[in-house]
């Protein structure tokens, strides 16, 4: 059994969040998993621009850490995982007009829209498989 809070961003929609179930701590740390599945030979722009959003998530209040991974079965999906201080830290990142400048730019080169899947560890000891 696994728990996720999952976020997804449209271009065109606001951003829409899922309830946070009672055993999630809005004040605990928490990791973001960023999917995009990339045009092919689209590869650079968006590294390129993912290399713009990072460096702006370093100043981002809250921001712990990002691992970019890329797929080995599907090349052309990329994966970054991000570490949040909380739950708010992630929402405030999400609403930056900076960095929805640049996830626009990302969307233009991208075949199917970027999602984000949040997840925390639950507050209880739980053993997960």
């Amino acid at each position: 059994l696994i728990f996720l809070h999952r976020f997804v961003l449209h271009e065109e929609r606001a951003l829409s969040v899922s309830p946070i179930p009672h055993i999630f701590d809005d004040k605990m740390s928490l990791r973001v998993l960023t999917e995009r599945l990339v045009v092919n030979g689209h590869e650079r722009a968006v590294t390129n621009l993912l290399r713009k959003l990072q460096a702006k998530a370093l100043t981002a209040p809250g921001f712990i850490s990002s691992e970019p991974l890329r797929d080995l079965n599907e090349p052309h999906k990329m994966l970054v995982m991000s570490s949040w201080q909380s739950v708010e830290a992630w929402k405030k990142w999400s609403s930056n007009q900076e960095r929805k400048v640049i996830a626009e730019e990302i969307e233009k080169h991208l075949s199917n829209p970027t999602t984000h899947r949040v997840m925390q560890p639950p507050r209880h000891d739980v053993f997960l498989l």
